[in-house]
């Protein structure tokens, strides 16, 4: 483990609190001040807690209060704004990147400023416990880290994005089926985290080759009101920025 583990734990704890246990039914909620504004809070704040406890400290508390009180400022802005003016498709990515950057850069700044990377006892137990080899401790848990957190942002997290920046979510362009939105949601999901995969394996004909398969796919086997080009262009290249961050700390 590095100085670095604990800021990949924060990555971690955001990616669950902000994206995989934010449901639509608290977003709608949220967006009108109601008691999802609330849960989705709770929620961040005891992701970051439960998933940065081994390396509990008043560093850490200190941090994780700059966090999630950031977190709830910049939350609150963003719905505000969302309440006050229609945005259009262009504001609307601008406000999620936003969102997500301000939320990466107030983590960065509690990281650097109260320095809490400092496993307590209960840390150290549990890396020996996990981890026999230090070597191996010291290798590979920042990329286990990375790669979970990664693989769970390409799913309800790319889902958002990819809706977000081809304007599915302004548009209604979505299928009117259930059933077909969820199976093309799963799909997508699966897509994204196969390119990842395949990425950081640096086995890149594989890339090339489930991309070339998808726009053919999607061009002979589905109904031209049904074709989303612009949908799957973001959605792989999102899975590949993400590939390409972790070729960049890890391999290159």
């Amino acid at each position: 483990m590095t100085h670095l583990t604990f800021f990949y734990l924060l990555l971690f704890a955001h990616v669950i609190g902000d994206f995989t246990f934010q449901s639509s039914k608290i977003v709608k909620s949220k967006s009108n001040f109601g008691r999802g504004f609330l849960y989705h809070i709770l929620i961040v704040s005891f992701s970051y807690i439960i998933i940065t406890l081994p390396y509990a400290s008043l560093k850490w508390l200190y941090a994780l209060i700059i966090i999630s009180t950031t977190h709830t400022i910049v939350d609150y802005l963003k719905i505000k704004l969302n309440k006050t003016r229609k945005l259009s498709l262009t504001q609307d990515t601008i406000a999620l990147l936003t969102d997500q950057t301000l939320h990466f850069l107030f983590m960065l700044f509690a990281y650097y400023i109260f320095k809490p990377w400092n496993l307590n006892a209960m840390g150290v137990n549990l890396l020996h416990a996990i981890f026999s080899n230090e070597q191996i401790a010291n290798l590979y848990p920042d990329k286990i880290i990375f790669i979970f957190a990664s693989i769970l942002f390409l799913t309800r997290g790319g889902t958002v994005f990819v809706k977000t920046f081809s304007g599915r979510y302004k548009n209604g362009t979505d299928l009117k089926n259930g059933k077909n939105i969820c199976s093309g949601v799963i799909i997508g999901e699966i897509e994204r985290i196969t390119l990842f995969i395949f990425f950081i394996l640096q086995m890149y004909i594989f890339v090339a080759l489930v991309i070339l398969v998808k726009f053919i796919a999607q061009y002979y086997m589905k109904p031209k009101e049904e074709r989303d080009f612009k949908g799957t262009t973001y959605s792989f290249i999102l899975a590949l920025i993400l590939g390409i961050i972790y070729n960049a700390l890890f391999l290159w």
